[in-house]
């Protein structure tokens, strides 16, 4: 069975938890969005970021939605700021 991956702004076929795929770097691996919304962007690698449902979960409005419009950095890989 072939993998389906998605790009950034399709439309989320099913409530999940997706694994993020980034051209430049490893930052933010999986994320769980919800069916509607679009794929987001990555805050650094910009539309270069595909995603892979990897669970399915039901159903979602158990949870505390949180609607995800860009992937953040990770804290650890910002650099310090200097004043």
């Amino acid at each position: 069975m072939a993998v389906k991956r998605f790009s950034t702004h399709d439309e989320i076929p099913t409530d999940g938890v997706y694994y993020v795929y980034h051209v430049a770097h490893r930052l933010v691996r999986s994320v769980m969005l919800l069916q509607g919304d679009r794929f987001p962007r990555c805050s650094q690698c910009l539309d270069a970021v595909s995603f892979e449902l990897m669970l399915s979960v039901s159903p979602a409005h158990q949870y505390e939605p949180l609607h995800v419009f860009e992937l953040p950095l990770a804290e650890e890989a910002q650099e310090p700021t200097s004043l």
